[in-house]
């Protein structure tokens, strides 16, 4: 059975396409065949927590409860720290550990019903400004971590400069500080980190080609730092644990085909549904 994922842009996409409820259906029917599984993700939840309009926000949990897998996976962050746990003690983290104990009927029913944000609009709101600052935050520092392996190298192709950049001591201490990061100020939080095996590590792969592949691309085309690309970063750990990967959000795609990932197929929200939903027609 294959896995699929939809990062949060596509269930914006199927609410607002005219064949919402055709689309929704062929998912579910998939679902039901056990031909693939939708999962959905903490960092899914914590988007459709933080969206405004609240009937917009029912639409979306409502839309996901219908059509997604009955069992959170967790964070990208998360995923990255069970992943080097595993990793830590010689091993590799299997499929079946990604999931997190949240209870997922109960928590779709809150917030499909209204429960979970009753008195929460100031206090999102403040969340909100919070990440969007630390978002940024995250955006310049990693830009100036990480840019000096690809300034006065614009015209080498990206993965031949990714092959020697991965190796280069700027990149294995930003992704140390990633693993620190994850652990925080534990006993596995003061590992090494220095000489990591990115092919045991997925999750952790695909985030560091991601954030590498972005930034070259802010270096050509002279992009800014924006409010959302951490979120983006995060969804990006995923691409290791899934077969399809659906994004809605055409830069996310654009990052993605740049450097690429064999074990996964990533597509536009179109793509996915001519490749597999009106092929079912």
């Amino acid at each position: 059975m294959k896995t699929v994922y939809f990062d949060t842009t596509v269930y914006n996409r199927i609410l607002d396409d005219p064949r919402q409820s055709f689309i929704a259906e062929a998912v579910r029917i998939a679902s039901t065949r056990k031909t693939s599984e939708t999962l959905f993700s903490m960092n899914n939840w914590d988007e459709f927590c933080s969206t405004p309009d609240v009937d917009r926000r029912t639409q979306l949990f409502k839309l996901a409860y219908s059509i997604c897998k009955h069992q959170f996976i967790v964070s990208g962050g998360e995923l990255i720290r069970r992943e080097l746990n595993s990793y830590l003690g010689n091993g590799t983290l299997l499929k079946d550990n990604i999931y997190d104990k949240t209870d997922f009927e109960d928590a779709f029913s809150k917030a499909i019903n209204g429960a979970l944000f009753q008195g929460a609009p100031n206090t999102l709101l403040k969340e909100m400004k919070k990440l969007k600052h630390d978002d940024l935050k995250f955006e310049k520092n990693s830009k100036r971590e990480l840019a000096p392996l690809f300034e006065g190298h614009r015209n080498i192709p990206f993965n031949k400069l990714y092959r020697s950049s991965s190796r280069d001591e700027k990149a294995r201490e930003w992704l140390r500080r990633r693993c620190i990061e994850a652990f925080g100020d534990t006993r596995r939080g003061k590992q090494d980190f220095s000489d990591l095996d990115l092919q045991r590590l997925p999750g952790l792969r695909c985030l560091f080609k991601y954030q590498c592949a972005r930034l070259f691309r802010q270096l050509l085309m002279e992009e800014k730092p924006r409010w959302g690309s951490r979120m983006d970063m995060y969804h990006s750990v995923f691409l290791g644990y899934c077969d399809i990967f659906v994004t809605g959000d055409n830069n996310f795609l654009d990052i993605v085909n740049l450097f690429g990932e064999s074990k996964v197929k990533c597509l536009s929200f179109s793509e996915f549904v001519a490749q597999y939903i009106d092929s079912t027609i």
